[in-house]
């Protein structure tokens, strides 16, 4: 079953932004990965991994963060686009993330007009960069992905 989303056509656009930020070579798991838009513009992955709440391709691993399923995989880089502003425990996600890899790249799109479905919450960026930081990741940058979504880099933050 794949879900209806209405702003798909984002997305490609959204996935090279991210992409141009993962080397070749590298492998990446994919939070809530969709129909894997991000897979098709990497260059060379040792490895990919979807994960997705819904069986979107016949590879994705189906599981449902907002109930805490985490399934266990490494990688160089873990991507979280399109999914934060979704999450019922942000909180949870950020520091359950630091499984996957030492860095994140995600998305966020504050709340507004544009959503096509109910929210997990309501959080300002802001609130949910400080979230990102309390789990123990470091926003090395940010910028505008697409449509009014940021992303975000992140690295693991280094214990003293």
């Amino acid at each position: 079953m794949t879900a209806p989303y209405p702003y798909r056509s984002a997305w490609p656009q959204r996935a090279q932004v991210i992409a141009s930020a993962i080397p070749p070579g590298a492998s990446v798991v994919d939070l809530g990965g969709g129909v894997q838009t991000l897979r098709q513009f990497l260059r060379c992955p040792r490895g990919y991994v979807s994960i997705d709440r819904y069986p979107c391709t016949p590879d994705t691993v189906v599981s449902d963060f907002n109930k805490g399923e985490y399934p266990v995989y490494s990688a160089d880089y873990v991507v979280a686009q399109g999914i934060v502003e979704y999450l019922t425990n942000p909180e949870e996600f950020f520091t359950k993330a630091r499984q996957y890899a030492p860095v994140l790249l995600f998305t966020y799109l504050e709340p507004g007009p544009r959503m096509a479905e109910p929210r997990g919450h309501s959080l300002t960026r802001k609130e949910v960069e400080d979230i990102a930081t309390e789990a123990g990741w470091t926003i090395v940058f940010s910028r505008t992905a697409t449509h009014g979504q940021r992303l975000y880099y992140c690295t693991q933050q280094t214990k003293p």
